[in-house]
């Protein structure tokens, strides 16, 4: 979701009472009076807006913000995080992160926000993620091992996404050539995953999707680069409205997810039935604590997914599609941002895309008769005959996708967070189950 957050989602927790003010709109002079003694009046904050937030109740907070400011330059905004946790490690993070060659002409990586007792840290500095700062102060001393050549100094890295705590993607031009996205990665080691990405890539054209190429990485700042892919995303086609190639691309899809989930490609974690419930309930409670007014709708469909069994067939399992990982090209569907995958059961995909096509129309991006269209489309062309414990699994893996998929809305909130946290809650209700001669049926009031 995009656009700002609105500021009508206060949290009161105990634990971390600085949060309530984070939420609200009057942090900008918060964060101007913490930041105001180190700018020596070469540059001062005008704005603060928060965009998202992450939060694990009575533990810890991130709220992110775009702040604007006003330098000897002119206007510049950057995005930043203020960190909360239970207990007084915010201070001693303020106290402990040290960096180098810092000067007067731009925001300190870190303050400690005394109104609110939370951890400023202005991009690209982010205590879990160091190297970001290393990478956008010298780029060029790594596009040789990204880029394979040296950079062009006109073409600079574009940050695309930041994620304040897991890392962040650049959009990059190779010089002569195409773009690559060069993503680093949280901690010091992106071994593991290159791994990962590399063997994927190999097994997935015989499985009948793909994945984009690895075409380069620096270990030293945990970056890996691949290349960029030109083509629509599922989620344009969703909102294009023409039944016929919502229908194409959804039916792609479920193929290519159904490849995916044949490939024999070694991962370190496993989501098994006892996860799934931990997730569910965690999500519940944020859901709760944030909107209470769907608190008891998502208690419910959390024990529900606690008392009922559902025995799970585990595989490759990519365990964050969206249709924005989705890009549909005439030669294949590519599969984007694999690095969540897991060995789990690979339903959990489509009811994932499901409940994201619910989403997308509980938001306004697609009309019903389109998000019904690819559902019936996706449902169709994934499940098989002969599983005789299809609605089952379904049925179980798809509410535990709707309150993730909710959470997503609760933590993101704006304009209509509310209602599309409530119709997801509604479309992964058990009672609305999936029927696979005629999967509209899964589709009640209040959802698409």
């Amino acid at each position: 979701m995009s656009g700002p957050m609105t500021t009508s989602a206060v949290i009161r927790d105990p634990a971390l009472p600085g949060l309530e003010t984070a939420m609200r709109g009057e942090i900008a002079p918060c964060l101007s009076a913490a930041l105001g003694a180190a700018s020596n009046g070469e540059w001062s904050l005008l704005s603060a807006t928060p965009v998202r937030f992450r939060y694990r109740p009575g533990k810890r907070a991130i709220v992110q913000y775009t702040l604007t400011f006003l330098g000897l330059k002119g206007e510049f905004s950057t995005p930043a995080a203020l960190w909360f946790f239970a207990g007084g490690k915010a201070a001693k993070l303020a106290r402990k992160v040290t960096f180098q060659g810092l000067d007067n002409s731009a925001p300190p990586p870190a303050v400690l926000d005394p109104a609110t007792g939370g951890l400023l840290q202005i991009f690209p500095y982010d205590y879990k993620v160091p190297q970001l700062a290393a990478f956008l102060r010298e780029p060029g001393a790594y596009a040789p091992d990204l880029l394979g050549a040296a950079a062009d100094p006109a073409d600079a890295p574009e940050l695309v996404r930041f994620r304040p705590g897991l890392g962040a993607t650049f959009r990059w031009r190779r010089p002569g050539g195409p773009q690559v996205y060069v993503k680093i990665y949280p901690g010091v080691n992106s071994a593991d995953a290159l791994v990962r990405l590399e063997s994927l890539h190999r097994a997935a054209p015989p499985a009948g999707f793909a994945t984009p190429r690895v075409v380069g990485s620096a270990e030293k700042i945990a970056a890996i680069a691949v290349e960029g892919i030109e083509g629509p995303y599922f989620g344009g086609i969703l909102a294009t409205g023409r039944i016929p190639e919502i229908q194409d691309a959804a039916q792609r899809a479920a193929r290519a997810l159904a490849g995916l989930h044949r490939c024999r490609v070694a991962v370190s974690s496993e989501i098994d039935r006892g996860a799934f419930v931990q997730r569910a309930t965690a999500a519940a409670t944020s859901i709760g604590t944030i909107c209470p007014t769907q608190g008891k709708a998502a208690r419910h469909l959390a024990g529900w997914i606690t008392r009922t069994t559902a025995p799970l067939r585990l595989s490759l399992t990519h365990m964050d599609v969206k249709p924005e990982h989705l890009i549909v090209t005439d030669d294949a569907i590519t599969l984007l941002d694999v690095d969540n995958m897991a060995r789990s059961d690979g339903l959990y995909d489509v009811a994932m895309l499901e409940m994201r096509i619910h989403s997308a129309f509980a938001a306004g991006n697609c009309k019903r008769e389109q998000a019904k269209a690819a559902i019936r489309a996706l449902l169709e062309a994934y499940s098989s005959p002969g599983d005789p414990g299809f609605t089952r699994r379904y049925t179980w893996l798809r509410a535990c996708a709707a309150l993730q998929v909710a959470k997503h809305y609760a933590q993101n909130p704006s304009d209509r967070w509310r209602e599309c946290t409530a119709k997801l809650l509604h479309a992964g209700r058990p009672d609305i189950q999936p029927n696979r001669a005629n999967p509209a049926t899964a589709f009640g009031e209040g959802s698409a």
